[in-house]
């Protein structure tokens, strides 16, 4: 997941009458108590152009998991806030933040993987019931202990979500990549930074219902941090190369050449339209603690 900054004032089919009418015959419907159980039609969030400037803000990537979604994949608008219902841990169902249905603050472009519920296998084991677990975010949204959940409108300003929003949020201060460990099953896993009070369970709470650490996912990036690690190592190999060669020695021009080579691959990979790339920037900056005499080489294709 990584910070994306959300293009104001966004789509105009959002602040049409079309969508202002839908408003208000959503107010009206679920004010009507005899409709409690039954789910509004909000169909003004899915007009075209609104799918358009999300796959443009996105960069066609997932805004959860990063994975690019490409013409055999399917994406959906994703509501942050779920729109209909909304579904709490205890399994009670509550009335979603319908009035937030066209708000544009509340739209990103998400797979189906993170934001439909599933089951995924878990691991190496026999295949029974507890070798599967749900992931997907459809209908959760959980909010900080004590807090009420908002059913009408501007009772959301009270609450203090505890899932990050990639418009709203700084990702990179709650999710930690693990790119160097001794055990390379942990490596591409993602855990929740800070020891304890809110932006532990902001990043507690966003890998669990975003489903960041589900194994098809995690093996996706595992791949792409292997490759990533490749390059860095190539480049140091040959920077400890050019440090034992004199200055003379018709072998530097190679070295400094594969430097450059692995450089510019190491740079397209940090390039926003690439997948994975808060785990990229925090492989880098690993690595320039454990290199420093490379720093002068990589710092600047770090982004901060």
């Amino acid at each position: 997941m990584i910070h994306v900054r959300r293009p104001r004032p966004g789509p105009a089919a959002l602040r049409s009458e079309t969508a202002r009418k839908e408003q208000r015959d959503a107010e009206g419907f679920y004010g009507d108590e005899a409709n409690e159980k039954l789910e509004f039609k909000f169909t003004a969030y899915q007009d075209r152009s609104v799918r358009e400037v999300l796959e443009k803000m996105f960069r066609s990537k997932c805004a959860y998991c990063e994975i690019r979604i490409g013409a055999g994949d399917e994406s959906e608008i994703e509501h942050w806030r779920p729109k209909g219902a909304v579904k709490e841990d205890d399994g009670r169902r509550l009335r979603g933040y319908y009035w937030l249905a066209s708000d544009w603050d509340n739209l990103l472009l998400s797979c189906l993987k993170c934001n439909r519920p599933r089951k995924y296998r878990v691991g190496d084991t026999e295949e029974d019931e507890e070798t599967w677990e749900r992931t997907g975010k459809g209908m959760l949204f959980p909010i900080a202990e004590g807090d009420v959940r908002a059913l009408l409108k501007g009772q959301e300003r009270s609450e203090h979500p505890l899932l990050l929003n990639p418009s709203r949020d700084k990702p990179d201060k709650y999710l930690d990549f693990i790119v160097f460990d001794n055990d390379p099953d942990r490596e591409a896993t993602v855990q929740p930074k800070g020891h304890r009070g809110r932006r532990r369970a902001l990043g507690e709470q966003s890998i669990r219902v975003y489903s960041l650490n589900r194994d098809p996912l995690v093996y996706e990036r595992r791949e792409a941090l292997k490759d990533l690690q490749w390059h860095l190592a190539e480049i140091s190999l040959s920077a400890d190369k050019l440090d034992a060669l004199p200055d003379s020695s018709t072998e530097r021009k190679e070295h400094y050449e594969r430097i450059a080579r692995n450089l510019a691959e190491i740079a397209r990979r940090l390039s926003p339209n690439s997948e994975f790339l808060l785990m990229a920037q925090q492989t880098i900056r690993a690595y320039l603690e454990r290199e420093p005499g490379l720093r002068a080489r990589l710092a600047p294709l770090v982004r901060r």
